[in-house]
């Protein structure tokens, strides 16, 4: 009896698997590998792993989110207990790059860039991290305040919004634009209207 429940247990996750890459696009011949976990979908040339196990995309890989954007060479992702809905944990590797748009409490709406060689999220502790040779930039889509800063590891709590920065034995290198200044609306001259 428990040798037909697992059977049937193992058919049930390897029909969800194929049909999460039927929808993704990997039925098609030379299409590149896909998943969607969630609202994120990964891409890549290549993808191996087991089932109930890490997966490993690599050979070009683009993270596709809301508002997020994230490139790099490898990616290797634990798939979640939701039936594949989402990821425990992702860690990243090689030329990571991370575009994404913040909107900030004030409401303004920020772009910024992100670079490193190494990227890391663990979903259940919703933390994020960048590490080595980490550069971030943003910029103010209204006023065009930008910033810019350069360490060695970041990280970055998403329930609270926190974010800190180190940079070993040096300090962190942070600069700051700010905004555009607009231009006085000319005065009105005596007897004009």
């Amino acid at each position: 009896m428990k040798a037909a429940i697992a059977r049937c247990l193992l058919a049930a996750i390897l029909l969800s698997v194929a049909a999460g890459a039927i929808r993704a696009g990997q039925a098609k011949p030379g299409a590149p590998k896909a998943a969607r976990f969630g609202r994120f979908t990964v891409e890549s040339k290549h993808l191996e792993g087991t089932v109930g196990g890490s997966w490993e995309f690599s050979k070009g890989v683009t993270v596709n989110g809301p508002d997020l954007l994230v490139t790099c060479d490898t990616l290797k992702v634990w798939p979640g207990s939701k039936g594949g809905q989402d990821f425990d944990r992702a860690e990243a590797a090689g030329s990571v790059t991370v575009h994404a748009r913040y909107i900030a409490k004030d409401g303004s709406e920020w772009k910024v860039l992100g670079t490193a060689d190494t990227g890391a999220y663990d979903g259940k502790n919703g933390q994020g991290a960048l590490r080595g040779a980490v550069k971030v930039n943003g910029t103010n889509q209204t006023t065009k305040a930008a910033f810019s800063v350069v360490a060695d590891t970041m990280t970055y709590q998403v329930k609270s919004q926190q974010f800190q920065f180190e940079r070993g034995g040096q300090p962190v290198f942070v600069q700051f634009q700010p905004p555009e200044q607009q231009p006085a609306a000319p005065k009105k001259q005596e007897g004009q209207k």
